[in-house]
């Protein structure tokens, strides 16, 4: 008889289990007095990484990554983000804008073919304007990733000039023109007055709106 060598299976470390923490971390100070300790507080709940912080936890208590999320994690990595983009490196930035750009396209495709499922004028032009004003936001964007590869000397003329009073513009071949004040409104306007032409092409009985109204004569001129 031949006896048949049988494997132990080894046995694993037991992983310990992940407890995020949900609690504010506030640096105590050994020996301090009161007004010390509560300097410390403040200084603490109002750093930058505290705030944002205290936006994502809400923003995402409900969702999915809610329960993931630990607090003490989450100011220490804001902090190593702000502390790469001081020394100069702006991956970080750059990425979060380039996502940002591409949401905002999805978005924007999403609500435009909202707009094209509505018999309603009214509707049609709510998800238009949305969708185009996604398209707005994804473009700037991209604008913004740009401006950002230019470096510091672009955003330090920026604010000298807005400083002064005058008028922010960038003369640089290699970066696009920044919109100008209301340009994204008359951009939308534009588009979305050509979605109308189509739309009411496409729909005969919705050319008209029930809130249109029959133009007034013109009255007399007083040339005097």
């Amino acid at each position: 008889m031949t006896r048949k060598k049988t494997r132990r299976a080894k046995r694993r470390p037991a992983v310990p289990a992940y407890v995020p923490s949900k609690v504010f971390p506030v640096r105590v100070i050994d020996g301090a007095t009161k007004a010390e300790q509560a300097q410390q507080v403040a200084r603490d709940l109002t750093a930058p990484e505290a705030s944002a912080t205290r936006v994502i936890v809400t923003a995402e208590g409900k969702s999915i990554a809610g329960e993931w999320l630990d607090v003490p994690g989450m100011l220490a990595e804001l902090r190593r983000v702000a502390s790469e983009v001081n020394g100069g490196d702006l991956s970080h930035p750059e990425a979060m804008l380039m996502n940002q750009a591409q949401w905002l396209q999805a978005l924007s495709t999403r609500l435009i073919e909202r707009g094209w499922s509505q018999e309603g004028l009214p509707q049609f032009e709510a998800f238009m304007r949305l969708g185009l004003r996604a398209q707005a936001q994804s473009r700037q964007s991209i604008e913004g990733i740009a401006l950002l590869k230019q470096g510091p000397a672009i955003f330090a003329r920026q604010a000298n000039v807005a400083a002064s009073g005058g008028a922010v513009q960038v003369n640089n071949n290699a970066a696009p023109a920044l919109p100008a004040r209301g340009a994204d409104s008359d951009f939308l306007q534009s588009e979305l007055s050509s979605a109308h032409a189509l739309h009411a092409h496409a729909s005969p009985s919705q050319r008209t709106s029930a809130t249109d109204s029959p133009m007034a004569p013109v009255g007399k001129i007083d040339r005097s």
